[in-house]
């Protein structure tokens, strides 16, 4: 919580992206949640834009099902509204199944599903690029 305290402090004077934290009363230092939102000129599923993007949203473990999440998403409608969008994309892992129902419950619509990639290569010392074996 407190890296995300300090990565959001960074950006709450950005343009494009901002980020609000919960705090459970004035006394208290630690928040108890907090939701980093930016605009995007695209986001999967949406047709206008700019589109608001919740980048990331973190509720602590005792704090949930409270309506803490709900109210952090609401309070990013204002700031999306105010930066022209209307219309607002997120994302979680699929294998995030409370993310993935937080969203629901909230009244996101699931828009599709993909599988991210990676392989690391190596060059390989004795086979030298021929226009034979070049990519093109």
């Amino acid at each position: 919580m407190e890296e995300s305290r300090s990565d959001c402090l960074k950006i709450i004077d950005s343009k494009k992206a901002t980020c609000f934290i919960s705090y459970p009363s004035s006394e208290k230092q630690n928040g108890n949640g907090f939701i980093e939102v930016s605009t995007r000129d695209y986001s999967d599923g949406c047709r206008t834009s700019p589109v608001g993007y919740v980048e990331g949203i973190y509720v602590i473990e005792e704090s949930r099902k409270k309506g803490l999440g709900k109210k952090l998403i609401e309070k990013s409608y204002e700031w999306f509204l105010a930066k022209g969008c209307t219309e607002v994309g997120s994302d979680a892992l699929i294998g995030n199944k409370e993310s993935i129902s937080f969203h629901k419950h909230i009244g996101f619509e699931e828009v599709e599903r993909h599988v991210v990639f990676k392989k690391q290569i190596h060059a390989n010392k004795t086979v030298q690029p021929t226009s034979a074996n070049r990519c093109i």
